[in-house]
Parts: structure tokens; sequence; C-alpha cells
């Protein structure tokens, strides 16, 4: 599923999607937070798998219940149950595992961190769950091209938070979704950062927009807006 090292098949991108990128998207930025970074996630996963080992906690679902649901409840209605689905960062593991008691049976999770590898692996250890989790650098490991589904539940905020060059690697996650995707293959993003434009432009290069999914909004200052945007995107050719 994911080999280290520089063996990722080339993309169909033209080879100035890079600079085509940071162009289109340079007024747009995030102020860097130590959310960005692996050495954080590491220490929050360390302590979770700690709770688990204790307690059996598996810790907080990243952007809430709610959000989580919402995904489940589209992939459920959307994507054939041997689709092959992967969710990238996928932390504790949670969203697969729902969608392994949903039917799913072949899931995928990566995530940079070994540490929320071993918690996602340690909750599934004594379930029925189909799923396969690996340690898997998206921006750095090349990940095999067989996926219909790749779902983001808050990867591409954490890149867009990075202290070190986040612009370039925002550029490089977006061609990588686009290569781990089968031909007409969905990409799923919830993004609690990014506006919906916002999003549609940074991945207008590679994807084709689908839709956008309704969420829970707020009013203030006159200006309506969403707490966390879901869209949904389609493979370009």
């Amino acid at each position: 599923m994911c080999n280290s090292g520089h063996g990722r098949l080339k993309a169909v991108i033209p080879d100035n999607f890079l600079n085509n990128f940071l162009l289109k998207t340079m007024d747009e930025k995030l102020n860097s937070s130590i959310l960005g970074t692996k050495d954080y996630w590491d220490e929050v996963y360390k302590g979770e798998l700690k709770n688990y080992s204790d307690f059996l906690d598996v810790g907080e679902e990243w952007f809430g219940e709610s959000v989580c649901k919402r995904i489940v409840k589209w992939v459920t209605q959307n994507m054939r149950e041997d689709d092959n689905i992967i969710d990238i960062g996928c932390g504790n593991g949670k969203l697969l595992h729902d969608l392994s008691e949903n039917g799913f049976k072949a899931l995928f999770g990566i995530d940079y961190s070994e540490n929320a590898i071993d918690l996602a692996n340690s909750i599934i250890k004594n379930s029925s769950a189909n799923i396969k989790f690996t340690v898997c650098n998206i921006l750095e490991d090349s990940v095999e091209p067989i996926y219909n589904l790749a779902l983001d539940k808050g990867t591409y905020d954490a890149i867009s938070l990075d202290p070190d060059n986040a612009e370039t690697k925002r550029a490089k996650y977006v061609q990588a979704v686009w290569d781990l995707l089968e031909e007409d293959g969905l990409f799923f993003i919830a993004s609690c950062n990014w506006t919906e434009d916002e999003l549609k432009k940074h991945f207008s290069s590679c994807f084709n927009y689908v839709k956008t999914l309704p969420s829970p909004s707020f009013a203030f200052g006159g200006h309506t807006g969403s707490t966390v945007t879901s869209i949904v995107f389609k493979k370009k050719q």
C-alpha cells in the first residue's frame, strides 16, 4: 500500500503545476502552528496510546462525532461496500472503524505518526474489522493508485499549518492525492480552516468539483459561514 522512498508513479499533471499552484494561492495561507508539525501529533498520539492501554479510552474524534457521521452517511449512500477506501491521516482509525461497521470491506488508513498507527491497530485488535493501517507520509512515500475514494478529515488543514514551507507541501499533497486514486476516483475533504471557494481553487488543477455537503452554519457580522466545510471532488483525467 505504501512504500518508502521516491517510487511514486508520475502523475500526468503539467510540469508547471507547482508554480501554477503557488501563484494561484499565494495570497491564501494560514498562520503556522505547532498543530502542523509531526512532533506535535507524535506526542498527542503517544498520550492517547497510553490512555487506551490504561483505560481503553480511544480518544477524541477529530472534528467531532457529527462530522464523522456525515462522512459515513455520504460514503454509505455513494460507494460500494467492496470499493477501496483510504483515510489519509487516519489518526485513531475511528472513521474507518465506523465504515467497517456499515459493511465496507476494503479499508485502509495511513498516518505519518507511528504512535497513531499503533493506537489504531490496538483499537481494532479484538474486532472483526477488515482495516489495514500503515505508517506512511503521503508527501514522501509512494502509495499504490488503487483507491476509489480518499478521505481527508483535517490532514490538509494540518499541512497548511506547517511552519516549514506549507505552501509547497500543500501543492505536493494535491498531486499525491491525485496519484493514489484510480480513474474517476473521488476525494472527500473536510476542513475547518479553508472555505468552500478556497478549497475549490486549491484542488481545481487536479480535480473536478462534485458537491458540497451541507453542514451547520453560523452568522456573525452580517456574514454566514460553516464551522467545517465538506466537499467531494472527482479525479481529472
